[in-house]
């Protein structure tokens, strides 16, 4: 066996024991697509997070043996499903957050034929400041409505030209790049998690935090309603509550004629105006 043969297979070992070491060591493991992904995203999470998570590439072979090799609760199962090219990711930091942190590091970037939308794509209302010539036809091929102002094309309203999950045309993305847009939303996605014998895919970890955000602040909103509706017996419910019922009190014993010191001048009121009403209509 040769030198160099000998060496490439101590390397491989190594890489397979630094694998198994990391997967025992964190509770969390990701395995997250590398296209579109650039090198300088990948030191910045690195660099940003020395000591919380661990970035690794290596070839599917080695990281499906290590992990195998691992006998963690259903590592084989995550093992399975680590395909293409893939970055392994190692930390302790909750899989939810961490799709926070990933989001937040998000680049934009030119479209491409064949990209797929990340969000509603819109060119916007206004002068392009591209002379008017062929390029009319690609923002007719789109449907984007123009006119000519002053020899520049002027976009006349705003238009979406593609939807979350379309494909983009060749054309879409000449016309996109032309007007020095760059709609392509790009950086580290979990596209698979494994989380103390569970396995997540990428679409389970990710929060919406705007929508999220909404949905806490309505329940709390119902909550404090119904609280207050059934006189909840906690002091915030009950400062609001006791008033109400108060003057839900007052009101039944007015309806109802009883006599009191605080429903006795509403009582009179109501006595006389019943009066005058009835001597309107025997005058009649």
């Amino acid at each position: 066996m040769s030198a160099v043969l000998k060496k490439n297979i101590e390397i491989k070992k190594e890489k397979v024991e630094n694998i198994k070491n990391l997967a025992k060591n964190w509770s969390v493991i990701v395995s997250t697509k590398l296209n579109k992904v650039r090198t300088a995203q990948v030191m910045s999470i690195r660099k940003s997070f020395a000591g919380q998570i661990v970035v690794l590439v290596s070839k599917n072979r080695l990281t499906d043996r290590a992990l195998r090799d691992t006998k963690l609760p259903n590592i084989d199962k995550f093992a399975e499903k680590v395909k293409g090219q893939n970055a392994l990711m190692f930390t302790n930091i909750n899989p939810f957050k961490l799709g926070l942190i990933f989001d937040k590091n998000k680049i934009d970037l030119s479209a491409k034929v064949g990209d797929i939308a990340t969000g509603d794509i819109v060119i916007a209302a206004g002068n392009t400041g591209i002379p008017a010539g062929p390029v009319l036809s690609d923002f007719k091929e789109v449907k984007v409505k123009t006119r000519i102002d002053g020899g520049n094309i002027v976009v006349s309203e705003d238009s979406v030209v593609a939807t979350t999950g379309d494909e983009l045309s060749g054309k879409l993305a000449g016309l996109l790049s032309k007007l020095g847009l760059k709609p392509i939303k790009a950086g580290m996605e979990l596209s698979l998690v494994y989380w103390k014998g569970l396995i997540l895919e990428g679409d389970n970890v990710k929060i919406n935090l705007d929508e999220y955000t909404k949905n806490i602040s309505q329940a709390v909103q119902n909550s404090f309603v119904l609280a207050t509706e059934i006189a909840y017996p906690v002091k915030e419910i009950l400062e609001i509550a006791i008033p109400k019922i108060h003057q839900d009190a007052i009101n039944l014993s007015i309806k109802i004629n009883y006599v009191t010191d605080e429903t006795l001048t509403k009582l009179i009121e109501k006595a006389n105006l019943s009066a005058i009403n009835l001597n309107a209509l025997t005058s009649k």
